[in-house]
């Protein structure tokens, strides 16, 4: 679809209710920009031991730093969404708890049940959140299902290879910078 691109609009100047991006037939609008943007800076904060409600300089910037990710995400997340619920694709049990386990310490919340951290999101946010993790664990599961050529197959000698890349390009880097 040919989009005016003489036309400049900021995301914060519009409706709640303006899409921003149509996937398949499926609205995205500025409302479930700005509550996937709620969502990631409450787990920011809780990985940073920022109290959630109060204001903060480095979640602000944070998140205004995130927010030229943000579209690209809710795509994929959307693709993903429907090719899931097209194969009817339900997240495993099993693997949900893998994935609750890792965002409770990643957001230093190990010990506490992960609904009880959703309810400190406020009830809106922390059904989104707990959906969010339903719907990765169901996007792992879809490309699992697609991966043919072992993409998700990682040996040793793939990983020493990708650090020393990483090393020689760090100290080229080290070595311009002087």
């Amino acid at each position: 679809v040919y989009a005016n691109t003489n036309v400049v609009r900021y995301i914060r100047d519009m409706a709640p209710d303006c899409v921003l991006l149509r996937v398949n037939g499926k609205s995205i609008t500025k409302a479930d920009f700005t509550a996937i943007q709620r969502i990631n800076e409450k787990i920011f904060r809780l990985n940073n031991n920022i109290q959630l409600w109060k204001p903060d300089r480095r979640a602000s910037s944070w998140t205004y730093n995130n927010e030229q990710r943000v579209a690209e995400t809710l795509l994929e997340r959307e693709l993903m969404r429907q090719e899931a619920n097209r194969r009817g694709v339900v997240a495993a049990s099993n693997r949900l708890q893998k994935v609750y386990k890792e965002y409770l310490r990643h957001m230093k919340c190990e010990g506490q049940k992960i609904e009880d951290v959703a309810a400190q999101f406020g009830r809106e946010d922390g059904d989104l959140f707990l959906k969010m993790l339903a719907d990765d664990v169901r996007f792992d599961m879809v490309r699992e299902a697609e991966a043919t050529n072992g993409v998700l197959e990682v040996t040793d000698a793939e990983l020493d290879a990708c650090l020393q890349r990483v090393k020689e390009f760090n100290a080229k880097a080290d070595k311009l910078t002087e």
